[in-house]
This record gives structure tokens, C-alpha cells and sequence, in this order.
């Protein structure tokens, strides 16, 4: 037994890792040097319940259900969190526990960066939901104005003009919403040469003269499963990086292909399985890296900038690479620059978006339609665009109005058109409340945030469809047609 313990001990000694190895009654049988260095105490004379919390990883039902969790490693300093997994190993007589991955501590004034990083977030979506608002008014007038005046030379034009420059301020709002509420926008099938063509054109902006901006890529779509708004805070965040890095100006280089990863480099990558991807190649010529800093570039709250960094742009990166199971790779010499390669795996389609819609009469008919929107701006240029495509309208301004004309004429109505955020009562509610009147109400949603978290409730539960603030007057038409014939 004392041979097979030593044996034990002289095994766990050459892991890297904090081992644990007890006893089927939970005794403490043997710690190795790396727990003891992290607990910073002698685990020899303890009870393991004295080392590790919560107490339940460490009790037998635990182990021989291979439990894996989060638990704290108790030290004589701050205390840190790790990823447990214990096992009972058949060969030892006893459990094994293993932690992986530690998770350090916040100082109270990271604690408090954090949460001011929370508030702005929430202040940024507000105040990108009210830009909407705004822009579905200009968006939807001056499609209205450009369909009304069809043929009308230069006056067209500059409707035109009016109409593109309110589109690429709807998309610098999307950009907006998507940071701010990370983590709630819709997974599905994103061409990566759209989305870096989208960041492109926000960028002109943010990059100063003095440095060029050089896009590389596949002629083909580059497809792959990921929220798109999540996708684009990557790209946003390294050239905004690459950015910082040249205070002199410089060149960034983005390069976008398709390669097929084989086992050789997989094996390096454990959680990667050969095949095909899609590689991004951002590069800089600028300041570079010693590699004390390339260590650590991936923490959150690590940053080399000057005060006003929040140390979050590459930690959101590596945070959301993982989120599409991918890997990124950083490359650095001080003086010659850096240069970040990020595999994605492939999505399985031929092509996605490559055409786009050719024009078409807009669809009309005669049909009553109730708008619910508590902006004015958005119910007058809904009501005005769709009685052009011959609609009759009636708007309300909030839940109980739309509610009160509603049950007065409940079978008037072929369609609601609801926004999600109003006030006095929201959208969800408006909808579970027209749906106890009248089950099978048409409803189309509209919104300046994505078809998830709320919005998709009321999807899930019978809404007919969903369109996306600001809007022009031909997105409103299709959908409501579509609603409407459903």
C-alpha cells in the first residue's frame, strides 16, 4: 500500500496541475506540489474539506459520477476559482481531482471598471434603440418620397444619396446594439467577406489619415455559424488594435481565405478537427510586442495603453473565437509588428448572399392594419408608406390604446404591426393580450433590437414575422404581404 501511495505521489508530482488524491471516505491521501503552491499552505494534517469549496465536489457520490464543476481553492491569500473534475481511479484505490483553469480574483477597482463597462453598455443601447427610432423616420420617408417621385432626375438622386447615408448610420446603430447586448444576437449561417466589408466602411471614420487599410480576399463567399454582430466586434476590435499600434500611421492588412486544417496542426489544437476553414489574417506594422506581453494579451483588463484603455478589445476576441470554436494565433517582434491568424470552421453551404434581390413591383392590397409604436415619427411614416401601397391604417400609440381599439373591432383587422419597447406596456404583453381576444391575430414585430430574447417569445408563440428598425418602405412591404398571405 505505502509503495502504491508513493508511486501515486511521485505521478502526481510530475502534473503541472493542482491534483488531489482521497480516500473513499474522504480522507486527504496525497497533495501534490502544485495544489500546495496554490493553497499556499500544507495540505498534509487537513481535512480536504478545509482545502476546497463547495464541500459536495468532494464526497464520494461526487467522484464516481465524475463530477465536474467550479469550486474555490481555499489559500492564505485571495482564494481562487478553478475547474474541478474528480474521478475515481480503479488503479489507486481512490479519487483523483484535478484543477484546471484558474480564474483570478477581481481587485475592487477592476470590480469597478467592470460595472461602469456594464452601465455604458446599457447607456450606449438606449441611446442606439432612440437612433433608430430616428432613422426609421428619415429611412421611411425618404424611400417614400423616392417611390412617389419615380423618374424625378436629380432630385432623385439626392433622395437616393439621403437614403445610403441613413442606412450606414442604421448599421453604425446595429453595431451599437450588438456590443451592447453581446451574447443575445440570433447564431446562423454569416458570410465573413459581408461582415468585413460592413467593418470597412464603419471604419473610414476612426482611421486617421496617416494609416491605410488594405483588404485581401477569396472571391467566393466565406461562410460559417456564428452571430454575426459577435463575428464583426472581432474584426472591429483587432483593426482597431492594429490601429492603436501605429501612432505614426502605417499599413493594416486584412486577409480573408479558405484552408484545410490537417492533423498535424490539429494536434496542436486539440479542440479543433481537421477540415476545412476560414482563416483572418489581421497585420500591422507597427510598435510590435515582447513576448511578456504577448503572454497576456487575452486578459481581460490587460492593456498596455495609456489611461482610457479598458483592456477588454482582445479578451473579447479570444472570448468570442472560442464561442465559434476556433483558434487565434498572434505573432510579434518589437519594431516589425503584429500579426493575428484566426481559424473558424467552414459552414457546410455553397454559397450565401452572393445575389441580390433584383427590383420588384412593391406588393399592396387593401386590408385594415393596426400600427402600435409609441414614436410618432415611426407611426406616420408606417401609416403614410403603407396607405400608398393602398393599405387602410389605424395607429396607436402605446399597449392600452392599441388594446382598446382593437377589442372595439377585433375582426377589422388583418394584421398588427407591434413594437417591442414601448412604454406602459411592452410588446410581449400587447401580444399575449391580443392573442387572449383573438387567437388568430396576425402579428408582424418590429424593432430596433434583433428577433432574439423577447422578441423570439413571441415568435415562438405564434407572431408571424419580424422587421428590423429602420427600415425602408420595401422591407416594410414584403413582410407585411407576406404576414398578410400566411
Amino acid at each position: 500500500m505505502e509503495q502504491r501511495q508513493l508511486l501515486a505521489q511521485t505521478v502526481i508530482d510530475a502534473v503541472a496541475a493542482p491534483v488531489l488524491l482521497v480516500s473513499e471516505d474522504g480522507k486527504l491521501l496525497a497533495a501534490n506540489a502544485a495544489f500546495v503552491k496554490v493553497s499556499e499552505r500544507a495540505a498534509e494534517g487537513r481535512g480536504v474539506r478545509e482545502l476546497v469549496e463547495p464541500r459536495q465536489c468532494v464526497l464520494p457520490e461526487a467522484w464516481k459520477n465524475n463530477w465536474r464543476g467550479s469550486v474555490v481553492v481555499k489559500s492564505a491569500g485571495a482564494s481562487l476559482e478553478y475547474t474541478l473534475e474528480s474521478t475515481w481511479s480503479q488503479d489507486l484505490g481512490c479519487a483523483v481531482l484535478s484543477f484546471a483553469a484558474p480564474v483570478s480574483p477581481l481587485s475592487p477597482d477592476l470590480h469597478l471598471r467592470s460595472q461602469r463597462l456594464e452601465q455604458l453598455g446599457t447607456l450606449a443601447g438606449g441611446v442606439a434603440h432612440d437612433m433608430n427610432n430616428v432613422l426609421t423616420g428619415v429611412l421611411g420617408h425618404v424611400s417614400y418620397l423616392r417611390l412617389a417621385l419615380k423618374d424625378s432626375g436629380d432630385v432623385g438622386e439626392s433622395l437616393v444619396a439621403i437614403e445610403d447615408g441613413a442606412r450606414r448610420a442604421a448599421s453604425m446603430t446595429q453595431q451599437i446594439l450588438k456590443f451592447a447586448k453581446a451574447g443575445e444576437g440570433a447564431v446562423g449561417i454569416v458570410n465573413l467577406c459581408e461582415v468585413v466589408r460592413a467593418g470597412v466602411h464603419l471604419l473610414k471614420g476612426a482611421l486617421p489619415k496617416n494609416i491605410t487599410l488594405k483588404v485581401y480576399g477569396d472571391s467566393r463567399p466565406l461562410c460559417l455559424s456564428c452571430d454575426e454582430g459577435r463575428l464583426s466586434q472581432v474584426f472591429m476590435n483587432l483593426v482597431i488594435n492594429a490601429r492603436d499600434a501605429m501612432p505614426s500611421g502605417g499599413t493594416i492588412e486584412v486577409t480573408l481565405s479558405r484552408v484545410v486544417l490537417d492533423n498535424e496542426f490539429c494536434e496542436i489544437y486539440p479542440q479543433l478537427s481537421p477540415g476545412e476553414f476560414i482563416r483572418l489574417i489581421i497585420s500591422d506594422n507597427g510598435m510590435g510586442m515582447p513576448p511578456e506581453v504577448q503572454e497576456r494579451i487575452f486578459e481581460p483588463f490587460y492593456t498596455t495603453k495609456a489611461e482610457g484603455g479598458t483592456g477588454l478589445g482582445l479578451a473579447t476576441v479570444g472570448t468570442i473565437v472560442r464561442e465559434i470554436r476556433g483558434v487565434i494565433e498572434c505573432t510579434s517582434s518589437l519594431g516589425q509588428g503584429t500579426r493575428f491568424d484566426i481559424f473558424l470552421p467552414a459552414a457546410d453551404v455553397d454559397e450565401v448572399g452572393a445575389k441580390r434581390e433584383e427590383e420588384v413591383a412593391l406588393p399592396g392590397g387593401s386590408e385594415r392594419i393596426l400600427v402600435v409604436d409609441d414614436e410618432e415619427v415611426v407611426r406616420t411614416v408606417m401609416q403614410r408608406s403603407l396607405e400608398h401601397l393602398g393599405y387602410q391604417v389605424d395607429v396607436a400609440q402605446n399597449g392600452p390604446d392599441a388594446l382598446s381599439k382593437f377589442r372595439h373591432d377585433r375582426h377589422a383587422y388583418g394584421l398588427v404591426i407591434l413594437d417591442m419597447m414601448m412604454p406602459k406596456m411592452a410588446g410581449d404583453e400587447v401580444f399575449r393580450r391580443l392573442k387572449e381576444l383573438d387567437p388568430d391575430v396576425r402579428v408582424l414585430l418590429a424593432s430596433g433590437y434583433t428577433s432574439e430574447g423577447r422578441a423570439r417569445s413571441v415568435l415562438d408563440s405564434g407572431g408571424l414575422g419580424f422587421v428590423q428598425k429602420p427600415f425602408a418602405v420595401e422591407e416594410l412591404a414584403r413582410e407585411v404581404r407576406r404576414c398578410l398571405d400566411h
